[in-house]
């Protein structure tokens, strides 16, 4: 079964039935049933409020990981300089790490990570 979706046309145009109904109902057939209509309507419009409230909320949700990834992935470039350069310097177990760390840039080619406090 296709559903049919309600835009703001067809929200009012529902709404407007809802409202022309109770006087004609006793001329339509049993199958249309302003009750269930009505309590439709009801439900389309709560719905729709939440989702507008969820809608705002997930807006400030994906800002906020936004924000996160970005802090991390600006701690951990930070951090990768930082061992490579112990790694040039010999520093103990500062190699192997960096040997792991560094195919994140070698799937790049020849591009470096930004030098430090470049945030690009």
């Amino acid at each position: 079964m296709s559903l049919l979706k309600i835009n703001n046309s067809n929200k009012t145009f529902s709404e407007d039935v809802a409202l022309e109904l109770p006087a004609l109902i006793k001329d339509l057939p049993p199958r249309i049933n302003l009750a269930e209509l009505q309590k439709d309507l009801a439900l389309y419009a709560q719905l729709d409020q939440l989702r507008s409230s969820l809608g705002d909320i997930l807006g400030r949700i994906i800002d906020s990981q936004i924000v996160a990834g970005n802090e991390a992935y600006i701690s951990s470039l930070d951090a990768y300089r930082c061992v490579a350069n112990n790694a040039k310097s010999g520093v103990a177990g500062a190699q192997t790490a960096y040997d792991k760390l560094k195919t994140r840039f070698e799937k790049q080619g020849k591009r470096k990570p930004p030098p430090n406090g470049d945030k690009k």
